[in-house]
């Protein structure tokens, strides 16, 4: 592995350090958070995840509804300040392939009840593919 590769993984493992140990500001809502097709999944939850790089990590993010109501903006996740889409049908969410802040962002998750949702997604900065294990909690 060249020194670029080293010093990109080490920089992502810092910032990643450094914002999960940093409380976490109250992420306001941004969309509807009514009673429609995604009104299961939207509001704060508080994550516990595992990733295989960098290990456990706590921290909270905020869904929100699109304005159309056909997907949901996630706030937040893998310390991100670019809001991930991710679309919903009954209890399980997808992230589609998406390029977040240079990375590429995707993953499915399950909707256990109106409190918790697993999720397992991934990122890739081109030169190792990251898997996190998430529990989402409200």
């Amino acid at each position: 592995m060249n020194s670029f590769s080293r010093l990109t993984i080490l920089s992502v493992g810092v910032f990643i350090l450094l914002t999960s140990c940093a409380k976490e500001d109250d992420v306001q809502p941004m969309g509807n958070t009514g009673s429609g097709p995604n009104a299961s999944f939207l509001g704060n939850w508080y994550v516990e995840e595992v990733s295989k790089l960098y290990g456990p990590a706590t921290y909270n993010i905020y869904i929100a509804d699109s304005s159309d109501n056909n997907f949901v903006l996630i706030s937040y996740l893998y310390g991100y300040k670019t809001k991930i889409t991710a679309t919903t049908s009954n209890s399980s969410n997808h992230i589609p392939s998406q390029v977040i802040e240079a990375n590429a962002v995707s993953g499915n998750g399950t909707l256990v009840n109106n409190s918790r949702i697993q999720l397992i997604y991934y990122v890739d900065n081109g030169f190792e593919k990251d898997t996190i294990n998430a529990v989402l909690t409200k």
